[in-house]
């Protein structure tokens, strides 16, 4: 009986004793911002993502505004002597980056590209590269160049830059990571190979925002956890469905960082009703607004209430004629239990200067 005792005693000490597995926290710090390093809260993050690296007209990554810019990475890296587990990454590209079809479109090009990424991570010390090519195939209404043919193209930069990061590991003995930016809805994805790139990324950091916005007359959560069935929009769209639509097109769960966004959107010229939410608005706030400053600028002293939609767990912020979506600490504390019960690597922010006093990264990283 005290064998049994004993091996009870064992087994339940081995099961306590298992570590808990550390989800990832990657933050985007954009380079060309003003910030201090003492500011960025390195404890509450395993990854910095710095952004951005452009592409220059021979198709070498470089560091635009070298001096300051690279005074920043420097300082940004020198964060992991007092947190040795920390990642720092380097983004190319963003938004509004061109050049991405032209580097891509032939192997000397691309090779050109990524002989200069390596010369960086190598110069910084970095611990990867994050690629935000938004998006191969489509010309940005207009303002891009895009070819067809970047569907293959883009599937050929990933593999030949994880085949540069294994041959300099070999070197180093060090890991480096590999990331892409990736859009929730079709037409972002469409001329992207997802199944095949997901096999050569460490993760896709999936942007899980931009869902509604100033580009519509409608006032509606721009990253909305679930859908809400009172949504006139056939189908509706959810942060939860583009994660299922990734997994289903064949993404393994362990790779896919679920994107949060650190601002909100606002309409105005709503009618007064019972809610501003999904309601007809002839004003849309064309800026995206900082969390910052939704936090002290929209306040109950100015006339606003906060209301929270327990069908898409998303709050937002109304005065009868005006609405605010954004993410609050609640909301991302319900994407890191998202995170969690779907067993997806981590979460993504963009981006770390606009939180206020560090509520928003706190309330993920204590969540997860």
């Amino acid at each position: 009986m005290r064998g049994i005792a004993f091996l009870l005693l064992f087994i339940s000490f081995f099961t306590v004793a298992q570590p808990v597995e550390k989800k990832v926290v990657n933050a985007y710090l954009p380079l060309w911002k003003t910030w201090q390093v003492n500011d960025i809260p390195a404890s509450q993050l395993t990854h910095v993502t710095l952004a951005f690296a452009s592409i220059s007209d021979d198709h070498k990554a470089i560091i635009e505004e070298s001096e300051r810019y690279t005074s920043q990475m420097r300082q940004v890296v020198s964060l992991k002597q007092a947190h040795p587990t920390l990642k720092v990454i380097l983004s190319v590209g963003g938004g509004e980056a061109n050049g991405f079809s032209d580097m891509a479109l032939t192997t000397q090009r691309r090779q050109v590209f990524i002989q200069s990424l390596l010369s960086l991570v190598e110069t910084y010390d970095l611990d990867g590269v994050d690629i935000d090519w938004e998006y191969p195939g489509h010309d940005g209404w207009g303002k891009k160049v895009a070819r067809e043919s970047d569907k293959e193209n883009f599937t050929a930069l990933i593999i030949e830059l994880r085949t540069a990061f294994d041959a300099l590991e070999a070197k180093t003995t060090k890991h480096y990571e590999l990331s892409y930016a990736a859009g929730t809805q079709y037409w972002s994805y469409a001329g992207t190979e997802v199944k095949k790139v997901s096999q050569y990324v460490d993760y896709i950091n999936l942007m899980g925002y931009d869902l509604f916005g100033p580009w519509g007359n409608m006032a509606a959560h721009h990253a909305n956890l679930h859908a809400n069935p009172a949504n006139p929009l056939n189908p509706i769209i959810s942060v939860d469905d583009a994660v299922k639509r990734y997994i289903e097109m064949g993404v393994p769960r362990e790779k896919i960082l679920l994107g949060a966004p650190f601002y909100g959107y606002g309409w105005s010229g709503i009618e007064k009703g019972e809610s501003a939410l999904f309601q007809y608005a002839d004003q849309p706030l064309l800026n995206a607004m900082e969390y910052k400053y939704i936090r002290q600028k929209y306040s109950k002293d100015e006339g606003f209430t906060f209301h929270w939609d327990n069908h898409t767990k998303s709050g937002y912020l109304e005065n009868g004629e005006t609405f605010i979506s954004f993410d609050g600490p609640r909301a991302l504390a319900e994407k890191a239990r998202y995170v969690k019960d779907e067993k997806l690597a981590g979460v993504m922010v963009w981006e770390l200067t606009q939180d206020f006093n560090h509520e928003l990264i706190t309330s993920l990283s204590e969540s997860l």
